[in-house]
């Protein structure tokens, strides 16, 4: 397994399918994802979340039929042969023949929140459980309601959009960790029936 392999690893997919954003519906699923950044195998991954192979492996190969995991290599272990997965993709997003299969407004505003905070929840509930396990991690998980004019509104949107784009721009750390940032910033509107 060569270093170059996570260089091959996309920041962002668009998704041509449903099926594909179904497959990425499952906290399972994601948390497969995430833990495939690097190139790895469905033992680790076992492993790592506590489950049993026999059950990671119907998330695997649904992933890879959908092309959002993909087998990078191969080794021996025994007699069996052990396979290496990695993800395509850093994120995922609706590609533009997705968007326009889509064509009730609350369905197309369910995919593309679906797509950020689905994700969120498993990256908040992983990092959650490691402080009540006591163990050593940075994160936290907020939620705000504040009242603020528009005006202001707009100024922080702005501010936020330029925090995400410094934090994008370390993404190449090669010695550092990697962290997950999901946020919703909109105005309530207290007249829908979601």
């Amino acid at each position: 397994m060569s270093d170059g392999l996570v260089a091959d690893v996309l920041e962002k997919k668009l998704l041509t399918d449903l099926s594909q954003v179904d497959a990425l519906s499952s906290p399972i699923r994601m948390r497969i994802l995430q833990g495939a950044v690097e190139p790895v195998t469905v033992g680790v991954l076992a492993e790592r979340f506590g489950l049993p192979k026999t059950r990671l492996y119907y998330h695997v190969n649904l992933l890879v039929r959908e092309g959002l995991l993909i087998q990078v290599d191969e080794r021996k272990s025994g007699a069996r042969v052990e396979r290496i997965y990695r993800t395509v993709a850093r994120t995922f997003a609706p590609g533009p023949e997705l968007s326009a299969s889509v064509d009730d407004a609350r369905q197309a505003a369910r995919l593309e929140t679906g797509l950020a905070l689905d994700p969120a929840r498993t990256e908040a509930e992983t990092m959650l459980e490691k402080k009540f396990r006591g163990e050593a991690t940075t994160g936290d998980v907020v939620r705000l309601l504040v009242r603020v004019t528009d005006d202001y509104a707009e100024e922080f949107s702005v501010r936020l959009a330029n925090l995400c784009a410094e934090l994008e721009a370390q993404t190449g750390a090669e010695d550092g960790s990697l962290y997950a940032l999901s946020f919703v910033f909109a105005p309530m509107d207290l007249g829908t029936d979601s």
